[in-house]
């Protein structure tokens, strides 16, 4: 998955690890900070107060990515598994485990922690830069822990809102062992649902109070749909109906979501372009 790693450092018992390519990424978020987003908010600075702005800010961008990792790396070794370690890389970051989440629990809790860290990371610096602006605290200083505050909101909105959710290789990996999904239709589900592989809400636009419309498409499927075919029982003592849709999983999805693809669909569409324009 990685090329040429650097150890940075150990916290906690976790080695924390750069990429090579995060050198790329970082190097671009500090140009666009110090030439795009903080020159069209805060106008008459100086350009070297610009670019400081904008390496504090992506060194910042740095910290909370790390933070919100070892959240999902602490909950892991609270339930015992195995963690190799955090590794940044161009998309982001990642918590390498040895081994898979032992219950749906397990795997439920070890992701909502990075989302939650970073929610709290941005209160806080929402609260000091709102401080700040009441208090004089210089605006180059103010304006980057507005940014940071910003960006650690986006953090933990992050794989929890439409369309801002991961390409979904929880509900593949499900979908595989022959799991029916009960998804919006965002990401992956989009290609994958079929109508007989499991459920879908939310196909069309929704209005400011999207909360509440799912919370009640989901409780309507659950109540009406799902849990009474998985309780229809045969008198051979098995949900036939509920097979159906488990073999269907396998069907549908198995053939459309692997690896290979996934590396077939990088070099076709970002490396070989990349090559030729080089």
């Amino acid at each position: 998955m990685f090329g040429k790693r650097i150890k940075l450092f150990t916290l906690l018992g976790f080695e924390v690890r750069i990429d090579l390519s995060w050198i790329i990424i970082a190097l671009l978020i500090t140009w666009s900070l110090s030439k795009g987003l903080f020159p069209a908010y805060y106008k008459n600075l100086s350009t070297q107060t610009y670019w400081w702005m904008g390496i504090i800010g992506a060194l910042g961008l740095f910290l909370s990515i790390i933070a919100h990792e070892f959240s999902h790396s602490l909950v892991a070794r609270k339930y015992g598994i195995p963690m190799k370690g955090i590794t940044l890389f161009i998309f982001g970051g990642v918590a390498e485990m040895d081994e898979e989440p032992p219950s749906p629990k397990v795997e439920f809790m070890m992701a909502i922690a990075g989302p939650l860290s970073s929610f709290i990371i941005a209160l806080i610096f929402y609260g000091i830069h709102a401080v700040g602006k009441q208090g004089g605290l210089a605006e180059p200083i103010n304006g980057v822990v507005g940014y940071l505050g910003w960006i650690n909101a986006i953090l933990a909105a992050f794989n929890l809102l439409p369309p801002l959710e991961a390409s979904g290789t929880s509900g593949m990996k499900a979908a595989l062992n022959g799991v029916p999904n009960l998804s919006i239709m965002d990401g992956w589900w989009v290609e994958g649902f079929n109508g007989k592989n499991g459920w879908a809400f939310a196909e069309g636009a929704a209005d400011s109070d999207r909360d509440k419309q799912d919370a009640e498409a989901i409780n309507q499927i659950l109540e009406k749909e799902i849990i009474p075919l998985y309780f229809k029982v045969s008198d051979d003592g098995i949900p036939h109906e509920w097979v159906k849709a488990m073999k269907e999983s396998v069907k549908s999805n198995a053939p459309k979501f692997s690896a290979r693809r996934m590396v077939k669909e990088y070099v076709e569409r970002y490396y070989a372009p990349a090559l030729q324009k080089a």
